[in-house]
């Protein structure tokens, strides 16, 4: 029978991830489990799991060792726990918000191909508010980016939100926007200048670039928008 982590230990690490992007040491955190009877064995049968190497060498941050938790996390909580930290569901609806984090990705299946969109909404701490995906018909990849950005300002704004910090994966948009790149391409201009007119009617905006494995969410959903209408249009 699968040994179980302590209720204690399983609260420690909620706590933990949803603090993303968290640069804590993973020693830290090593600090509480061991004070936790039993439990430092368990967490460390799952880290010979996936590494045959020392845990500090393997994992340098707060951060990674949650990620990399999360499966082992999901096959020791019962079916009837609390969503993980991050799809916890925030009691605030989109039309109540002020400010919200709003991650987003496009994808393109082909490049050009079938492409489409992917929005979460969260609060300030990481609950989801809403999320949002969409099929945007053949495009690019850039073209898919740009348009998960315009679509969530319009969501944004057409709810009455103030505040808008975006967050991205891809570091063309995220640096077009923040005037470090240029735009040589039209239709991506146009987008680009659609958004502008769009962040003019926000209180404040700020638009940051992430790695992918911090936006797995909207990239989820861009892909299967993307995937869905790609598969009924191979069908037909």
């Amino acid at each position: 029978m699968k040994p179980q982590l302590s209720p204690n230990v399983l609260k420690l690490l909620r706590q933990c991830m949803r603090v993303k992007g968290t640069s804590v040491p993973v020693c830290k955190i090593l600090d509480v489990l061991a004070s936790e009877d039993g439990d430092v064995s368990k967490v460390a049968n799952f880290f010979r799991e996936v590494k045959e190497r020392p845990l500090r060498e393997a994992f340098h941050s707060c951060a990674q060792l949650l990620r990399a938790l999360e499966p082992y996390l999901r096959r020791q909580l019962p079916e009837n726990a609390a969503s993980l930290p991050g799809e916890e569901k925030s009691p605030k609806q989109l039309a109540t918000a002020e400010k919200v984090k709003l991650f987003i990705d496009g994808c393109s299946k082909g490049n050009p191909g079938p492409a489409g969109i992917g929005l979460v909404f969260t609060d300030l701490e990481g609950r989801i508010i809403e999320e949002d995906k969409k099929f945007i018909g053949r495009q690019t990849n850039n073209y898919a980016e740009y348009s998960s950005l315009v679509e969530g300002l319009k969501k944004a704004l057409d709810s009455g939100v103030k505040q808008v910090f975006v967050f991205t994966d891809s570091e063309l948009l995220a640096k077009q926007m923040l005037g470090e790149y240029k735009i040589r391409n039209k239709t991506l201009f146009a987008l680009q200048c659609e958004a502008r007119q769009l962040i003019r009617h926000l209180g404040k905006f700020t638009i940051s670039y992430i790695a992918r494995d911090q936006n797995k969410r909207a990239d989820r959903l861009a892909s299967a928008a993307a995937t869905k209408a790609s598969g009924t249009r191979s069908e037909s």
